[in-house]
């Protein structure tokens, strides 16, 4: 079973990069689904604190 077929992937972080775009202010003031562009941010950071937590 892969990681896509619900098993956690395991990550090395120092051979792991983590990409996040921009969505630029008026791609992010769209109308959100499902998410808002302020929830996209938030998670956007979680992920990198996350991240920078473990050594990526």
């Amino acid at each position: 079973m892969t990681a896509f077929e619900g098993e956690p992937a395991t990550l090395d972080p120092a051979r792991t990069a983590l990409v996040l775009v921009d969505p630029m202010g008026r791609i992010a003031a769209l109308p959100p689904a499902p998410r808002s562009g302020r929830q996209v941010v938030d998670v956007a950071r979680e992920l990198a604190d996350a991240f920078r937590a473990v050594g990526g």
